[in-house]
């Protein structure tokens, strides 16, 4: 039977480092996780059933499997490692300072990046 430590849990959430969904197959009952950017914290997912051995589950990449009881992972969450990718979310870098000259120059860069992809994607294209 697998079960999660704090550590492996923690080894899981360090490789969340893509966006975007995928599925996992359940090894055995488990509980997900899912991080909020807004709160800045780990919650315990609890909206729909919890995860059963054997079934496929779609996960965001703010989430995470983990196979331990609710009370263990509830204890866990105050200490867990924030998401990777909150490093680089709005609220990270811009909302919570108030720094709105950089929210401006933020989607200024993210216009240019942008534009540079549409054109290497129609390069690509020919």
């Amino acid at each position: 039977m697998v079960k999660d430590t704090f550590e492996t849990a923690t080894a899981k959430i360090k490789k969340r480092t893509r966006y975007g969904m995928r599925t996992e197959i359940a090894e055995q009952n488990g509980q997900i996780i899912s991080w909020s950017n807004n709160q800045a914290r780990w919650m315990l997912w609890n909206i729909g059933p919890d995860p059963k051995k054997g079934v496929k589950i779609e996960l965001d990449a703010n989430m995470v499997l983990l196979y331990a009881t609710p009370k263990e992972i509830k204890s866990w969450l105050p200490n867990l490692p924030y998401l990777p990718l909150y490093a680089n979310s709005y609220e990270s870098v811009y909302e919570k300072r108030g720094d709105k000259e950089k929210v401006c120059e933020c989607d200024a860069i993210l216009e240019k990046a942008l534009e540079e992809l549409k054109r290497e994607l129609k390069r690509c294209k020919r």
